[in-house]
């Protein structure tokens, strides 16, 4: 739904600027240069904290080693282009407390790990590469009022505390929104999962 030069430009919007900015790798004006900047930031940090379903990446763990700890059977590479992991897959659609698969996360030597015990993991995870086009209209208005929030005091100067809490608020509303649509286009039942672990802790 989106590309990079409407988050951009929507950026600008929010900044309350009428500048349009037509290629956003390529311009050399402060106010693109300074949106360029802090982009990769305002992605990443945008997707983690939105954590849609809709944006959801699967992946196949890449072995480090066996038995890395006492805890641990095995550790995994941790993805390069992870923003973050929501879980490693199970046998079912929504996790409940007795089916989630448990794993940590940490470092060995240089290398950043996935810690667990399930064999031939693969994870559900968001994405550092995840197209634009598959962003909802509110996750894309998250998306350009945070980055728009993290530019404001390079680009406006004075009167930015105020336009930062404008857009904070905003940035709350946007991000409601789009994970309410996320929960209407991948509906599931709490009730019926809760109820499920009782009755099985209670007859197993």
């Amino acid at each position: 739904m989106y590309s990079k030069t409407q988050i951009f430009n929507l950026a600008c919007s929010a900044l309350l600027l009428s500048k349009e900015i037509i290629n956003p790798d390529t311009d050399e004006t402060l106010e693109a240069r300074t949106l360029r900047k802090f982009y990769p930031i305002a992605f990443n940090k945008t997707v983690s904290d939105l954590n849609l379903d809709g944006l959801t990446t699967t992946f196949t763990l890449e072995k480090h080693l066996d038995y890395p700890s006492d805890l641990w059977q095995i550790a995994y590479k941790y993805p390069t282009t992870c923003a973050m992991i929501r879980r490693i897959r199970s046998q079912v659609i929504k996790d409940t407390r007795l089916t989630m698969i448990e794993f940590a996360t940490g470092i060995i030597g240089a290398q950043k790990c996935v810690f667990t015990n399930e064999t031939d993991a693969v994870i559900e995870f968001i994405s550092t590469d995840v197209n634009l086009s598959h962003f909802s209209a509110p996750a894309g208005m998250a998306l350009a009022t945070h980055l728009a929030s993290l530019c404001s005091p390079l680009i406006v100067g004075k009167g930015a505390t105020s336009l930062r809490e404008s857009l904070r608020k905003d940035y709350i509303l946007f991000k409601a929104e789009a994970q309410e649509l996320d929960r209407e286009e991948n509906p599931s039942i709490d009730y019926d999962n809760e109820q499920g672990e009782w009755v099985a802790a209670r007859t197993s």
